[in-house]
């Protein structure tokens, strides 16, 4: 399946800096965009931290993807979705230690709207929608 993707951010009209970061990864053929929760410090850097680790952590699962993508293997649906779930949950994680390493960053914090296609064919693309980017 060919996967044609592009990104772009604007800052809009109400704030005054952009707090957008996106992940194209074909390879892992792994997509999101993450807006920091504005009005709080340091939504900008709980994006990036975000995107890169999310990006990190699919990469590490590399090879059950391909089991699952190519139909072999013991990887399964509800495996693909879990990898994904943990991604996102270990970012959280270090979105939080670094808030806690940094204290004028208490409170940072990120949405992320998440696609993986995980098989070739769009019923098998599992898409994840966090907070308020869609």
């Amino acid at each position: 399946m060919l996967v044609q993707h592009a990104g772009r951010t604007d800052i809009g009209v109400v704030r005054t800096h952009n707090e957008d970061a996106f992940l194209m990864d074909p390879t892992h053929r792994l997509f999101a965009v993450c807006d920091g929760v504005g009005g709080r410090a340091g939504g900008a850097e709980a994006s990036r931290i975000a995107t890169e680790h999310i990006g990190a952590q699919i990469g590490k699962f590399r090879r059950q993807l391909e089991e699952f993508a190519g139909g072999a293997g013991q990887t399964t649906r509800r495996d693909v979705g879990q990898i994904l779930e943990h991604a996102i949950s270990e970012a959280s994680g270090r979105i939080r230690h670094h808030a806690l390493a940094n204290p004028q960053l208490a409170g940072m914090a990120t949405t992320a709207a998440v696609v993986l296609v995980a098989a070739t064919t769009p019923f098998s693309s599992r898409t994840w929608h966090y907070g308020a980017s869609q």
